[in-house]
């Protein structure tokens, strides 16, 4: 879950789903998930498939910049080979 985030979008994630927790321990959930999307990006990536569910792309979480780098992520994602 969350491979396809943004590390803004990820941080914005954590923040509504973890709310007492630290920024520390924010930071480290999110820097967790963008080293478990590094195995997508090297030389022989497993096998993988997404979907999109539609309310999820409207959901506004964290600033506008964000909703559109996580957009165009996922749109990008669709691009790679597996």
């Amino acid at each position: 879950m969350g491979l396809l985030q943004t590390p803004e979008y990820a941080a914005a994630v954590m923040r509504a789903s973890f709310p007492r927790e630290t920024e520390d321990q924010i930071k480290e959930r999110v820097e967790l998930r963008m080293r478990r999307q590094a195995v997508l990006e090297r030389d022989d990536p497993p096998f993988s498939g997404s979907s999109c569910m539609r309310p999820s792309c409207g959901r506004p979480l964290g600033e506008p910049p964000s909703w559109w780098a996580r957009l165009i992520t996922s749109w990008c994602s669709c691009s790679r080979p597996t």
